[in-house]
């Protein structure tokens, strides 16, 4: 099974990078434990030679949240984090502007009211960790804690991110290196991207002009405002990789994104497992909030949920997809982590294929 999977997908990957519509792909899959997808295809730029490697790293957007909140949940295990202390506990200068009652749960689960990124806060002062963690004071919640849900696009990952790092007195990339890349032995996941690491990363492109082109609108062109769009764009520049932004600015492989979730199954990833199970069930409960009325959404605690992969009364699924067609999850029930990324964000719906494709692969009865 493994190695028909493994060459059903590079197939699909050459398809897709042979015909132009796709420049340069990844796919990578963990199946219990063990690699057994290791695929990619196509140019790191449309206009050049450079091949996709399997070590080649791209920009995976809000994939980058799922990494960060691992890290709160490894927080919250050894009891450095609460989620439901009041932030200003840790933080008193957050309290600011009716914030006082906010937890990193409200946060986690994009339901803090504090989506809309200041009109002060632009690309370079997305640059400094402290300007921008600043900014986040500033904000005043557009609801009551839990009254509602909308996706914290980017505020997410700085509110969070200011907490890990009051409590531990590290910076993020060195939250990042101590408590997931040192224990899995890996290097080639950055939210903070070194200079000697930017000629390995992807060129993203994207035709903005296209007729299917769906620009943001609505309390989303608030969450992602016209500052930093178009996030293709946005993620090209050096000085914006080089920033810690931990709800977007990511930037790895899929072998090391899986990797990551690989580790949060059991039994985890070469011995390594990033979080036991006991902690793996408290993160990924839904939000139940008494002023919340709705469908069940798809968030958890900083995660969140492929619909069309759970199983009923089954454990969820859990992981993140990013800007542009990348995903990254685990499926406690095959037992698999998977991760996608593309550099042309012309359509998503072949990292739908290629999950099909997956799939397929693992029926579960």
């Amino acid at each position: 099974m493994p190695s028909s999977l493994q060459t059903q997908t590079q197939k699909r990957l050459n398809s897709l990078a042979k015909s132009e519509v796709e420049h340069g792909l990844q796919v990578s899959v963990y199946h219990r434990g063990e690699l057994i997808v290791d695929a990619c295809a196509g140019t790191m730029a449309g206009d050049d030679s450079a091949l996709v490697e399997s070590d080649t790293l791209f920009p995976v957007f809000s994939c980058s949240k799922a990494v960060t909140a691992t890290i709160i949940h490894r927080l919250a295990e050894t009891g450095i984090l609460d989620y439901d202390t009041p932030i200003a506990q840790y933080w008193p200068e957050f309290a600011a502007n009716e914030k006082s009652a906010i937890t990193l749960r409200h946060v986690l689960t994009h339901a803090a009211g504090l989506w809309a990124l200041p009109t002060t806060l632009d690309l370079k002062t997305a640059q400094d960790w402290d300007a921008a963690c600043e900014q986040m004071t500033t904000l005043t919640p557009a609801h009551e804690p839990g009254a509602n849900i909308q996706y914290h696009a980017i505020t997410y990952g700085w509110i969070v991110g200011a907490v890990a790092c009051k409590r531990t007195g590290l910076s993020f990339p060195e939250l990042l290196k101590r408590e997931i890349c040192d224990p899995l032995g890996i290097t080639d996941l950055y939210i903070g991207l070194p200079e000697s690491e930017q000629g390995r990363v992807c060129t993203l492109y994207e035709n903005v002009d296209a007729p299917d082109f769906v620009e943001v609108s609505g309390k989303q062109a608030e969450a992602i405002p016209a500052s930093v769009r178009p996030l293709y764009r946005m993620m090209n520049r050096p000085e914006i990789r080089r920033a810690s932004i931990p709800a977007t600015s990511g930037i790895t492989n899929t072998k090391t994104l899986a990797k990551h979730f690989a580790a949060l199954l059991p039994g985890g990833v070469e011995g390594v497992e990033l979080l036991p199970e006991s902690r793996i069930r408290i993160a990924t409960e839904r939000p139940n909030y008494p002023n919340y009325h709705g469908e069940p959404p798809h968030w958890m605690l900083g995660y969140n949920t492929l619909e069309d992969w759970n199983l009923p009364h089954r454990p969820l699924t859990f992981g993140h997809a990013g800007y542009g067609g990348s995903i990254s999850f685990a499926d406690p029930n095959r037992q698999l982590a998977v991760a996608i990324t593309k550099n042309h964000y012309n359509t998503c719906n072949h990292s739908s294929q290629i999950l099909s494709l997956i799939k397929q692969h693992f029926p579960v009865k």
